[in-house]
């Protein structure tokens, strides 16, 4: 199970057993580079049929940790699709990912290696993507 909080992200494999704050990488000034920050999350998944993998969405992009939380690497994504508001893991195939942007949605086919754009236009702060069990993928916007 994973949850965020303004404090951090937090991790456990039993909640009897207690939490542990996952190490998240730190945010990037984009004005001169100076590392700022723990990096805010806005979204986070995981998927059955990838055990281990936690992807969380940031203003700083996507990011995927295969180790329940103990390392984050940065999935390079367009830079329209930076601010991450939204992510979802197609429950069918969990090599398909949705991510929903302040611009517009994202979709990836082979893990998040490459990504087109599925539309766009949200011009509203949030934006929200959610999957159901049954095909075919459901898109919500808010």
């Amino acid at each position: 199970m994973v949850a965020s909080t303004w404090n951090g992200l937090f991790v456990t494999e039993d909640e009897k057993k207690g939490w542990r704050e996952s190490k998240l990488p730190k945010a990037v000034n984009r004005t001169d580079g100076n590392t700022a920050a723990q990096i805010k999350v806005n979204a986070i998944v995981t998927n059955p049929k990838l055990p281990g993998a936690i992807f969380i969405g940031t203003d700083e992009g996507l990011f995927v940790s295969r180790d329940n939380g103990w390392n984050f690497q940065q999935i390079a994504m367009p830079e329209a699709a930076r601010r991450i508001r939204n992510v979802v893991c197609d429950p069918r195939d969990p090599e398909t990912l949705y991510v929903g942007t302040a611009t517009g949605f994202f979709r990836s086919m082979d893990g998040g290696r490459s990504w087109e754009s599925r539309g766009g236009g949200c011009r509203r702060a949030a934006t929200s993507a959610q999957s159901s069990s049954a095909p075919p993928i459901r898109m919500n916007f808010t």
